[in-house]
């Protein structure tokens, strides 16, 4: 892999794997119906679409894995999986992009969803929800940066009107891996037991007899915690997701169909 794939940001790409892996113990997955071959005849070549689109993005701007990472979960994490978080301010709806919580996601993952969604409209106009893009583009980028490559079922769609879903939450929250910040791996675990966690949450999942196992389990074996890491990121991915007739399919991700929605 390439050095220039790996330089990220500090607040990298396990930013929220605590979470994601609590999501493994305790979420149940979703009745929802969705596949991993839903747009097999619709848009046949969704998925090498979007993993071209990002790798370009995520060369140019080595920023947009940890990005999307953080995206992806503050989107699903309070009220589901359904591209909320993309949508912009308008004259109608303070978005719930520029709620304090979100206003430090960045740029580069929001615009890597745009650039996918502007190659699938070229291809297959009006097919692919925005919800799909977020989460195919987080798991290509995770996977670029040497995390594990897991199957997305499909079939989301994306809300259609505002709500009031975003709440300031403190338990949505970024967490440091000062050792290996450009790489998808299990040094946040390390790191951990050598007693290197920044913050009191960190040293609590050491301390905490509940989770303490977990985090021996994961810095002895990053298999295991990419294993369970995949099968969280599934079932986030699964939260309160729109099908049929309950979303929309947008036309562009950061704006709703209908503008007085």
């Amino acid at each position: 892999m390439a050095s220039h794939l790996l330089r990220q940001p500090r607040w990298v790409l396990v930013a929220a794997a605590p979470a994601l892996l609590f999501l493994s113990l305790v979420v149940p997955f979703s009745a929802a119906k969705l596949t991993t071959g839903y747009y097999r005849k619709s848009c046949p070549r969704v998925e090498q679409i979007v993993s071209d689109v990002v790798t370009n993005k995520q060369i140019s701007s080595p920023t947009t894995a940890a990005g999307a990472l953080r995206l992806f979960f503050h989107d699903c994490f309070v009220g589901g999986c359904d591209a909320s978080v993309l949508i912009s301010t308008n004259a109608f709806n303070r978005a719930e992009r520029d709620a304090d919580i979100n206003l430090s996601l960045p740029g580069d993952a929001f615009d890597a969803v745009v650039r996918a969604k502007t190659a699938l409209e070229l291809q297959c106009p009006g097919t692919v929800s925005c919800a799909d893009i977020l989460a195919l583009a987080t798991r290509d980028l995770v996977s670029m940066l040497g995390g594990p490559f897991y199957a997305v079922p499909l079939g989301r769609k994306a809300l259609q009107k505002a709500c009031a879903k975003y709440v300031e939450d403190d338990t949505i929250a970024t967490f440091n891996d000062v050792m290996t910040p450009g790489k998808f791996d299990n040094m946040y675990y390390l790191n951990l037991k050598r007693g290197l966690g920044l913050l009191t949450s960190d040293h609590a999942l050491v301390a905490d007899r509940r989770t303490k196992p977990l985090v021996d389990l994961y810095a002895a074996n990053q298999s295991a915690f990419f294993r369970d890491f995949s099968r969280a990121m599934l079932k986030l991915g699964l939260l309160g997701v729109k099908t049929g007739r309950q979303g929309e399919v947008r036309r562009r991700c950061h704006d709703f169909n209908n503008l007085f929605a």
